[in-house]
């Protein structure tokens, strides 16, 4: 053929150019040179150096297939297929693309077929494999809605494909518990040994197949044959979550859903365990990937991927994927699955029931649902994140600057005989308007002398000047106690029962109202709805301290934010948040005390000079500060 006649055959690219590459890559795989796949496809030699050069992914899969093949040389063995052809080869299990997105952020790569319901946000930080070129690495965070085989295609058949691609790698696999680590383990054990997978062993385990000639398997490590590093660190091991690590050098971590209602807040220990114990494995380099489903609106997966480095880019690349992409025109039959061939629009309406904050956290990955009462951004700009609960006091960094003088200190109790008895202290700056919560309790199964331990406790350490108690049905013995009411009075302290009606829309009212105070507390980045809100401290009207190492903290932020009005299932708790609201009936009766009232005599010959002498006392400000003067007095004495 002339060159005339080449060029006129290459004019003409009746094969898509991204067919074309794809071709190119199986004829290179296949033992083909570049010049004969480069003519099958009808292309030329420059059309493949411009590819090269303008498209980064086509020339790291050039690369990766060369190396396979001088590999290939070395080993004996034929080049490992891409992971897709090796699931659907081999395992015996096509991968749909929402698992085909995970296994790309894994790899370093953009997710295929993005669409506005998933989330990914990349971190412009770039990290090393430890010890071999071809072994992915970074700091990754993936969600995805139970059900949707995250652990069968990561933690299992991925890692089974890493360790067929390099028998030296190092890969630790983490769970809640050892028992389900083991169980992974053993996942992946069954998949080098079984004969189910005979075509697999043929092609790719070494002579004699994976299992250690030493027999040094045990159900939470494998030393696999073939493994010549020289190092005796396992190549796969697992772990329950704050476990201990074998070995001084790790390649892939993995933590699979970690992260249970059992644990979910005591993410500030899992943090500091992840990046102190965890991440020192890997050197700077290596992969450390989070896979699981979201449990609660503040957990590790949230606090994570919000971590920064020195210059302010975030460490991890975040990626999530709803269950549910698109309702459509809001018919069941019209919502667009995340994976239709498994998880049907009618099983996801079975799945979604009434519970929203449920469906918006679990299966649709979203940090709260999306018309929740109290915006999550807006609460977490209400957290001092450096004052922790405890009295303020004057001088100290991120305390009001007068401490608790001036203070209107009001403690709401909501008690309960089973479930949680909740109790929280908050103090009104009447001069601003400005709410500080102090202190909480969120107790389960609290008996009464307990109880009354801790109010006298709190009383004294914070000089309350009023309780507002819940009196309903059973919590009515709690202001009928007489230990309780004597010692109260006695210090000056006010009893406020209070009496929710039995259908609570008085609180569905006055807890949705609440939500005003937390939206003074920031103001949302513009066109960037998933950001951090800028905290405005000077317009806020409610404070909260720090949720670190302070459970009840995170548990009260947790329940503002899945608040919903009456209808809420009764897993949702909210005793916490009814305390709150207890708080603040008594601040709104301080706030509107002497509002509107007329001080002096208004005359119409009354100078200007003789108005501005005027001054008004507040007896009530002077009766209460020799109440607490008092109680000062007696607590010394005892």
């Amino acid at each position: 053929m002339t060159t005339t006649g080449v060029k006129t055959a290459y004019s003409k690219k009746t094969i898509p150019k991204k067919e074309a590459q794809d071709r190119v890559l199986g004829y290179i795989s296949e033992g083909y040179k570049v010049e004969e796949a480069l003519s099958k496809v009808q292309r030329s030699v420059e059309a493949y150096r411009k590819w090269r050069e303008t498209d980064p992914e086509f020339r790291r899969a050039v690369d990766e297939i060369r190396a396979a093949r001088e590999q290939e040389k070395k080993t004996g063995r034929p080049p490992l297929p891409p992971f897709d052809v090796f699931c659907r080869d081999f395992l015996k299990e096509p991968l749909f693309v929402h698992q085909e997105r995970m296994i790309d952020v894994l790899e370093g790569k953009p997710p295929r077929q993005m669409l506005d319901a998933l989330r990914y946000d990349p971190t412009p930080l770039k990290y090393e494999p430890v010890n071999y070129h071809d072994l992915p690495a970074g700091r990754v965070i993936i969600n995805c809605p139970p059900g949707f085989a995250k652990t069968r295609t990561i933690t299992i058949n991925w890692i089974t494909y890493q360790i067929h691609k390099n028998p030296n790698v190092k890969i630790v696999v983490i769970c809640k518990d050892l028992g389900l680590a083991t169980d992974i383990l053993s996942a992946v054990k069954f998949r080098l040994t079984s004969d189910l997978y005979r075509d697999m062993h043929l092609r790719f385990a070494p002579v004699g197949g994976w299992r250690d000639p030493d027999n040094s398997w045990s159900q939470t490590k494998i030393r696999v044959q073939g493994k010549d590093d020289g190092s005796h660190s396992p190549t796969l091991q697992a772990l329950g979550i704050g476990g201990r690590i074998y070995g001084t050098r790790s390649d892939i971590i993995i933590m699979d859903d970690a992260i249970t209602l059992a644990n979910v807040n005591e993410y500030v220990k899992q943090q500091k365990w992840l990046v102190q114990e965890v991440e020192s494995r890997l050197d700077g380099g290596g992969l450390l990937c989070l896979l699981g489903t979201r449990v609660a609106s503040i957990d590790l997966y949230k606090t994570i991927r919000e971590l920064e480095d020195w210059e302010g880019n975030k460490v991890f690349t975040y990626f999530s994927q709803p269950a549910l992409l698109s309702e459509g025109d809001g018919k069941i039959e019209n919502w667009v699955s995340l994976w239709p061939e498994w998880f049907t629009a009618e099983r996801l309406s079975r799945a979604r029931r009434n519970d929203e904050a449920h469906w918006a956290l679990v299966f649709q990955q979203q940090d709260v649902a999306e018309n929740a009462a109290f915006p999550s951004r807006a609460v977490e700009a209400s957290i001092n994140t450096i004052r922790f609960p405890g009295p303020l006091t004057i001088g100290v960094p991120g305390h009001r600057e007068q401490g608790m003088n001036g203070l209107y200190v009001v403690g709401g109790l909501d008690p309960a005989t089973v479930g949680n008895t909740a109790m929280v202290i908050a103090g009104l700056d009447r001069d601003t308007g400005k709410r500080y919560i102090l202190d909480g309790i969120n107790r389960p199964n609290m008996h009464a002398q307990h109880l009354i331990a801790e109010l006298q406790r709190l009383t004294s350490l914070y000089h309350i000047q009023e309780w507002v108690i819940e009196r309903n049905a059973a919590q009515r013995f709690i202001t009928q106690i007489p230990e309780i009411e004597d010692w109260l009075r006695g210090r000056g302290v006010k009893i406020t029962p209070h009496n929710t009606n039995v259908e609570k829309y008085d609180s569905d009212f006055g807890i949705q109202a609440m939500a005003q105070l937390f939206l003074t507390c920031g103001e949302p980045p513009e066109n960037r709805p998933n950001a951090i809100w800028k905290k405005t401290p000077d317009k806020a009207m409610i404070e909260l301290p720090t949720p670190r190492q302070n459970a009840w903290v995170s548990a009260l932020v947790n329940q503002l934010i899945t608040w919903e009005p009456t209808g809420m299932t009764r897993s949702e708790k909210t005793d916490l948040v009814m305390a709150l609201w207890f708080c603040e009936i008594a601040f709104k009766r301080v706030i509107n005390r002497g509002k509107n009232k007329v001080t002096h005599e208004q005359s119409p010959f009354t100078t200007q000079g003789r108005k501005a002498l005027r001054g008004v006392i507040n007896l009530r400000d002077i009766r209460e500060a020799k109440q607490n003067a008092k109680a000062r007095l007696m607590d010394t004495r005892s």
